[in-house]
């Protein structure tokens, strides 16, 4: 990752799909989305957004996030997460791209063990933004404490070690 920004490569055979995650990517401002045609992807992606054909045909060099139906995670064994792209939302699309730039596996599912409370989600939608502690206090008004705090008991809750692996599980069963 070069100046903070991710690039992301984006292929799939339908125009209007690609597009809705181009435009998912650019809403963002984080990202820096590269079209991949039929030709050689960039050297310089930090990940690629593609669809199951587009894996099979592309040669990449860096984590793979495809959007498909669930039964596409069996055939692409280095995929760093599989997406339904009937059902996923902008967040998690984000939150997984995020996900796989930092080198996490992330794997979409409903549910999961864990309740989570309607602020919680917030807090984790907003950690999955790339928001910052201060930036989470500002728009919840809450104290860094306060925020610091229920970070930390939901890390606890999920049984991980960092906030990027926070939200990769919360992607992963469904919570965002």
């Amino acid at each position: 990752m070069s100046s903070g920004r991710i690039h992301v490569g984006v292929c799939d055979e339908h125009e209007l799909y690609r597009r809705g995650v181009e435009a998912c990517l650019a809403d963002d401002g984080g990202f820096t989305i590269h079209t991949i045609g039929s030709g050689r992807p960039p050297a310089t992606l930090d990940v690629a957004v593609v669809s199951s054909r587009a894996a099979d045909r592309l040669v990449l060099r860096c984590p793979v996030v495809i959007c498909d139906a669930p039964a596409a995670r069996g055939r692409h064994p280095r995929a760093f997460s599989v997406l339904d792209r009937r059902t996923t939302t902008a967040t998690q699309l984000l939150a997984t791209v995020r996900a796989a730039a930092a080198g996490l596996r992330v794997e979409a599912r409903d549910g999961g063990g864990v309740a989570v409370a309607p602020r919680e989600r917030r807090l984790l939608e907003l950690l999955a933004e790339g928001h910052n502690t201060h930036e989470i206090t500002v728009r919840l008004a809450y104290s860094e404490r306060t925020i610091k705090k229920h970070i930390a008991a939901l890390e606890h809750d999920f049984h991980v070690r960092s906030r990027a692996q926070l939200v990769a599980v919360a992607v992963r069963d469904g919570h965002i």
